[in-house]
């Protein structure tokens, strides 16, 4: 009944819905529905008179993701653009990632989350810059952390500041991640991130594959190798880093 129904309706007849439900109605729930790619962005023109009310302050305003939250400038010339992020890590959404990582009970931004904050930004400015992302595999490399970001429970508010910069041939982007309230000498985080013109083909995917594939099993066989089971691997760290169960 439900797609002889749902046939009616696509093909533009009027289906009675309330009628259809009424007896259980104590069952449904809604469900979410896919997103759209622009409903990150905002299309509205900024209003500014002299009766407005004071602007939204920034932890009230839309997030574009949990670890790269606003994006605060762009810069286009010289055949160069720059943006610049800000993420505050004591947001909720962020700081439980962080939370989730202690070592020697300090809560440090570890580097998963530095690579996740380089990755998106790198794929917004090649969008803001209108070069297309879909067919590209961005890929990480030359990271450095000589000092990672520290959280510390007693702070209201830590904004991260992160730029990146395109270079004229829009294949690289450096990634620079600092607080805001530090000088760019003191940088904690840097890498770049490449943009090579497509994907690998699908034949050297596969290749690939079965390369990684045939390794793990002939590891699995070997009598040198041994498996560590999940539990033991982190208790071995667990005098120095606590991870949480998403961990």
């Amino acid at each position: 009944m439900s797609r002889c129904l749902a046939g009616a309706f696509c093909a533009g007849r009027e289906v009675e819905w309330n009628e259809l439900h009424k007896d259980y109605l104590a069952s449904c729930q809604l469900v979410d529905l896919p997103s759209y790619a622009f409903d990150l962005m905002d299309f509205w023109v900024p209003y500014q008179s002299r009766g407005s009310g004071p602007a939204l302050p920034e932890s009230a305003r839309s997030t574009i993701t949990s670890s790269v939250q606003r994006l605060t400038s762009f810069d286009r010339q010289d055949g160069k653009a720059t943006a610049v992020f800000h993420s505050d890590i004591m947001q909720p959404g962020l700081r439980e990632a962080l939370q989730g990582h202690l070592v020697a009970g300090h809560t440090i931004c570890p580097a998963s989350v530095v690579m996740d904050m380089a990755l998106t930004a790198a794929e917004i400015t090649l969008e803001k810059c209108g070069v297309p992302v879909k067919d590209r595999s961005l890929e990480l490399t030359d990271l450095r952390i000589p000092q990672a970001l520290v959280a510390s429970c007693d702070e209201g508010s830590k904004i991260a500041r992160i730029s990146a910069t395109l270079t004229e041939d829009a294949r690289s982007i450096a990634i620079a991640v600092r607080s805001s309230q530090e000088s760019a000498a003191a940088t904690r985080c840097t890498c770049t991130v490449t943009a090579p013109e497509s994907l690998a083909p699908s034949h050297q995917r596969a290749t690939m594959r079965r390369l990684v594939g045939s390794r793990v099993k002939a590891l699995d066989q070997s009598r040198s190798a041994h498996r560590m089971a999940t539990p033991l691997f982190y208790r071995l760290f667990n005098d120095v880093v606590r991870y949480s169960k998403p961990y």
